[in-house]
């Protein structure tokens, strides 16, 4: 019978939820006052000026601003990381691109691949605000594999390798499995936590599907990645933690660190091969601040090759063309790495997973407002497994690894043509499943960024070349026949899992299970896991292929670094998001000349010096 009145029981869990919903708003970073961390007055001249406020600029300006001798102003293009409350919800990340906080690039038409989307053209959803794409990502923590960072120390020095980042990875980690506390691979005084992602018994499926084709369940940032394994993501009961919100904004008024929003940096002003300081624009107005010790480029791998561009450093032919002063001649945008995943989708006979309306409902919203629970708090990526296709379980080198969703996803965002993203919801649509991402852990296609013209205002030419590389798309054709096996286990067949779910018109001129059927799954489907690098690589002086040294300062020109995704030598094993991280803790450590994690280096495991 309906009732008006609330019985007493009613009222005392009105009353906890009130209670509780006020501790979650009180753990929640991102409830924190805007006067509390940016600043709209700021001075002419700084030791450090950082461009950028995104993944890796939030986490320098906290760290370089510790001492209070150092003088550092933060700036970024976008907004307030208030201006959304998605922000701060996982699973509410794909709602916020394409929207104002979102740059929204898109790539030139791609010969070779996107032949699906529209002008076969890609989507990048780049972060345009405080915390940069830390706030649009998917929250995955991987590190990548521990071979990545010794690749890297042998082309950029001995302190880029495994055993020299590790502990850089272990500083920022707040663990929060109880199982992963354990290991030593993990660390629980840091300040971004790192969960498991539990949300649905479908993961612990895919688990042992793992376990039916030999593989066994593992921690993947621990000594060996390859593997079936639970999903670790930045979430904190119920609350994404990003670099801005568990790290920047927990700053607050140091009297030492400046922060400015909405602020265009256009160009870096160098005299006598000297980076002096920024030039930026401002309501409207053009401004310079000066930088008496650096310039420190954290702006990403596409803003920060354009900004040096537009600056006079990079390919002195290109520059010619723009009409730009050639500063230094620098392989500047080229060598662009990204990872392409192709979306396997497959319906199930059991309501274990989730669907797009779980997220949305009224119910569900309440749930999560008065209780930080419920499907909004979590992640439906749950699972990961990193593997080989020649089919060896015990290697230690994955070629492929796969993302497990227990939902069929929304491919909305994806820039599919009408006709394709039709034939998909027609097929999947309102329906319970699963997706799995298959991408190559190291593509060997490469590309480049370009300016497209002398104003800083308009975008560069994205241009990734994905698939151009022969190599790539066989590996791709491997990897999916990975997961066919996958779908034949006696696990994914018990709940109606099937790879000829994967049968699409638009491919219909092939036989299916064929590897011309295959490659045209993949030349249609797949897109961006947004894991774009490489752009201004790292490397020993004068190797002729970087634009960094192995103290990331760029080759000929004083006073200038670069701390983003753009330095890495080659992509790691993995979404990026952790390993960019670990780049701002260490090179805020190099800036400074200190040894933050010296303790963290005389506790590594043993198996890290083998």
């Amino acid at each position: 019978m309906e009732t008006n009145n609330l019985t007493p029981p009613a009222i005392v869990v009105v009353i906890l939820a009130i209670f509780y919903s006020t501790e979650v708003q009180q753990a929640n970073m991102y409830s924190k006052q805007k006067e509390e961390v940016v600043t709209e007055n700021i001075r002419g001249v700084y030791d450090y000026v950082i461009v950028g406020g995104g993944t890796t600029g939030s986490v320098l300006a906290a760290r370089l601003s510790e001492n209070k001798n150092n003088s550092v102003l933060l700036l970024e293009a976008g907004g307030f990381y208030d201006a959304d409350p998605n922000f701060s919800i996982l699973s509410k990340a794909d709602d916020i691109k394409k929207g104002l906080h979102d740059w929204g690039y898109y790539t030139t038409p791609q010969e070779q691949a996107m032949f699906g989307m529209v002008d076969n053209k890609a989507y990048w959803p780049r972060g345009k605000v405080l915390g940069g794409t830390s706030l649009l990502s998917d929250g995955l923590y991987v590190r990548g594999n521990r071979f990545d960072y010794d690749s890297w120390a042998k082309k950029a020095g001995d302190e880029w390798s495994y055993k020299n980042v590790l502990p850089y990875f272990l500083k920022t980690e707040n663990i929060q499995s109880e199982t992963l506390r354990k290991s030593r691979f993990h660390y629980f005084y840091g300040q971004m936590a790192v969960s498991e992602s539990v949300s649905t018994p479908l993961a612990d499926l895919f688990l042992k599907s793992g376990e039916d084709l030999g593989y066994r369940n593992t921690d993947y940032n621990g000594i060996n990645q390859v593997g079936f394994s639970r999903l670790q993501i930045n979430n904190r009961k119920g609350v994404r933690d990003s670099t801005v919100n568990a790290i920047l904004a927990r700053v607050r008024a140091r009297h030492n660190l400046n922060t400015m929003i909405n602020a265009y940096v256009t160009s870096i002003y160098i005299k006598d091969k000297r980076a002096t300081g920024v030039t930026y624009f401002r309501n409207g107005q053009k401004l310079f601040v000066r930088a008496e010790k650096e310039v420190i480029l954290c702006a990403g791998a596409i803003k920060t090759p354009q900004l040096l561009m537009l600056s006079g450093i990079g390919p002195k032919k290109h520059l010619n063309e723009m009409n730009i002063p050639l500063q230094v001649d620098l392989p500047v945008g080229q060598y662009l790495q990204d990872h392409l995943a192709v979306p396997l989708i497959s319906k199930v006979n059991t309501t274990l997973g989730y669907i797009s309306n779980d997220f949305n409902n009224s119910l569900t919203k309440l749930q999560y407002k008065l209780f930080g629970t419920g499907p909004m708090a979590k992640s439906f990526k749950e699972g990961i497994a990193f593997l080989s296709t020649k089919g060896k379980p015990d290697l230690q080198i994955p070629d492929v690894f796969l993302i497990f969703s227990s939902m069929i996803l929304p491919l909305d965002k994806c820039n599919f043509k009408d006709e394709i993203l039709r034939e998909l919801s027609e097929k999947f649509k309102s329906s319970r499943g699963f997706t799995v991402q298959l991408a190559l852990t190291k593509p060997l296609s490469m590309g480049s960024i370009t300016l497209h013209s002398r104003d800083p205002f308009d975008a560069p030419i994205l241009n990734p070349q994905y698939l151009v590389n022969d190599a790539d798309i066989k590996q791709l054709v491997a990897g999916i026949k990975v997961w066919e096996k996958l779908m034949s286990t006696p696990t994914m067949k018990a709940i109606g899992a099937d790879a000829d779910q994967m049968e699409f018109k638009f491919c219909g001129q092939h036989s299916t299970k064929t590897d011309a059927y295959r490659e045209c799954l993949i030349r249609h489907l797949a897109s961006s896991t947004h894991d774009q690098t490489s752009t201004c690589r790292m490397g020993k002086n004068n190797d002729g292929k970087s634009v960094v040294n192995s103290r990331l300062q760029v080759h000929g020109i004083n006073g200038l670094r670069v701390v983003d995704a753009s330095v890495f030598p080659d992509t790691p094993s993995g979404n990026i998001q952790a390993p960019t991280v670990m780049l701002a803790e260490k090179a805020s450590d190099i800036i400074q000349g200190k040894d933050s994690v010296n303790i963290l280096r005389n506790n590594l495991p043993q198996e890290v010096f083998n």
